[in-house]
């Protein structure tokens, strides 16, 4: 075994497992920096000058716009505001006017008035709310915010669905409602209240098994979260044991819990059961493979070790992948290098309200606000237009 894997693997197993320090730290680094390769293969001939949505006079006037309202010079603003010729980044204008936390108050109106029009904004979830605060009685709600899906770059969706029940129109309605207090408690950390709701007759009946298994894995997680090992392994363990076909996170969970308290030979059944199924998404199956080798090292069974590295270094775009390949030795084929700020990209991404304001916002220097346009993006968005956000991303400075 590679020494670099001998010193993630088996951190804290004593003199047994050691190796030259200077080494290890230099391969850890190492790594820890292999770890943030981007695939891409980048013509430099092909990069673009930044892309000018706005014509100079209206991004002039929009740096005066922004500077002049976050001081609260409303009749200045409005005066420039009359000379735009392009009204592209108005809504960003009138949200910064809208949330001013001293000098302006929004009437309802005007808040009903900028939801019907910018609900597709970043600020858009907290304009509605602060309309819905002062909504008078008896007057239409604003239209809600469109809501994004948040997901990660890369990320593979599990293609594991828990089963439910046949169930009447009002009990499938009800079962939503608790379920839906089960995450809110437990986002809370009230364990004991989520413990006493999913032991109750109306769970136990409504609830599918798969379903009352998923509310236990979701209960051992919190456990989990609170450091509460011995529960954690408990009710995320049986919900494993029962529908552990459905619920892979109820392995992990458990597997974490059984790491931690160093019962190694559970952990490493645990993690191993994730490993192996292929519905899974890469993520979760590399993070349990290579912590089913390190369970297994720890556990005194290196000749497991090497086959579970190999699982999570076949999923070179994450993490775990990505450090379990350099533990094997496997030569990295990435390197970090910007995607172009190519044309076609330019185009693409000038198709898509969200794109365009984002390009217009880095072009008058509101690059927070540019940053949060590409991120609502970004939920929506193919691999081709993901590269497209890096480059822009890239070119604004955004982390």
């Amino acid at each position: 075994m590679p020494p670099l894997a001998a010193v993630v693997l088996g951190f804290g197993l004593g003199s047994g497992f050691s190796v030259h320090a200077a080494d290890s730290q230099n391969s850890t680094k190492s790594a820890l920096l292999d770890t943030a390769g981007f695939a891409a293969t980048v013509n430099e001939d092909a990069e673009l000058a930044f892309p000018e949505i706005l014509r100079h006079e209206d991004v002039d006037l929009y740096r005066q716009i922004f500077d002049v309202q976050e001081d609260g010079q409303w009749k200045q603003a409005d005066r420039l505001i009359k000379q735009l010729k392009d009204r592209e980044l108005m809504g960003h204008v009138m949200a910064q006017r809208y949330l001013h936390p001293t000098k302006y108050r929004s009437k309802y109106k005007e808040l009903k008035a900028w939801m019907a029009k910018y609900a597709d904004h970043p600020d858009a979830p907290r304009l509605y709310k602060l309309a819905r605060h002062r909504q008078p009685k008896n007057w239409r709600a604003p239209k809600p915010p469109v809501r994004v899906p948040v997901k990660a770059v890369g990320e593979t969706e599990s293609r594991i669905q828990v089963p439910g029940k046949k169930r009447t129109r009002a009990q499938r309605r009800r079962v939503r409602d608790l379920k839906r207090i089960i995450r809110s408690r437990l986002r809370r950390g009230f364990t004991l209240a989520v413990k006493k709701l999913i032991n109750t007759k109306e769970v136990k009946r409504l609830f599918s098994t798969a379903e009352y298994d998923q509310a236990k894995a979701q209960l051992g997680q919190g456990y989990f979260l609170a450091g509460r090992d011995q529960w954690a392994l408990m009710w995320a363990g049986q919900a494993a044991a029962r529908s552990g076909r459905f619920l892979p996170e109820a392995y992990w969970t458990a597997g974490l819990a059984a790491w931690r308290l160093k019962k190694f030979n559970v952990a490493t059944g645990h993690f191993s059961a994730i490993a192996g199924n292929d519905k899974v998404s890469s993520w979760l199956v590399s993070a349990a493979a290579f912590w089913a080798a390190r369970s297994y090292l720890v556990n005194r069974q290196p000749e497991k070790v090497n086959s579970f590295l190999t699982i999570a270094a076949d999923h070179p775009r994450t993490f775990y992948g990505l450090l379990a390949a350099r533990m094997l030795g496997r030569e990295m084929n990435f390197r970090w290098a910007v995607p172009p700020l190519a044309e076609g990209t330019i185009k693409t991404l000038s198709t898509k309200p969200r794109g365009r304001r984002a390009m217009a916002l880095l072009q008058v220097g509101e690059n927070r606000r540019a940053e949060r346009e590409l991120r609502k993006l970004s939920g929506l968005t193919d691999e081709q237009m993901s590269k497209g956000i890096l480059a822009l991303a890239s070119r604004g400075n955004m982390p």
